[in-house]
């Protein structure tokens, strides 16, 4: 169990221009399938269509990264339901990478929210990398080397 600490630095994540359309394109056709089965009385087909509504939005609520957080020991991604712990002495290498590796990357599970900015490829010695994509790279990245390096340090 992790001791509490205190936040380093945070970021507030912005949902991008990219994911706001398909998001608004998938809820829409959604609620009009729904729409329509209501209309011309296809209950079975309206109920699933809304269950589907429903879960979608549960589960996106769940993992769409909501901000990062930097500690002395950890990046921690905080998603809805979902909080992702990357420990300094598990970080093999950092990286940025161009915007569009949020979307085509398959080296990594991403945490992005499409917003233009260059992503940060956190590879990790055990388990699955990770692709982040702070709204401010350049900051990120020099608090994160910095806390790093203290952190090695024994600071």
């Amino acid at each position: 169990m992790m001791k509490m600490q205190e936040v380093i630095y945070e970021e507030k994540l912005k949902i991008g221009l990219v994911l706001k359309f398909t998001l608004i394109f998938m809820f829409g056709m959604l609620i009009g399938l729904t729409v329509l089965y209501s209309y011309i009385g296809e209950l079975g087909n309206e109920w699933i269509s809304l269950v589907i509504l429903l879960s979608t939005t549960i589960l996106l609520s769940a993992v769409v990264p909501r901000k990062y957080q930097i500690f002395s020991d950890r990046i921690k991604v905080i998603c809805g339901l979902l909080r992702i712990n990357i420990l300094f002495d598990d970080i093999e290498t950092i990286e940025t990478r161009p915007p569009h590796n949020i979307y085509g990357s398959l080296e990594a599970a991403r945490f992005g929210t499409g917003t233009g900015e260059r992503c940060i490829m956190i590879k990790r010695k055990q388990g699955m990398n990770i692709l982040i994509q702070p709204m401010n790279t350049e900051r990120f990245m020099e608090v994160l080397n910095n806390m790093i390096k203290k952190y090695k340090r024994g600071e």
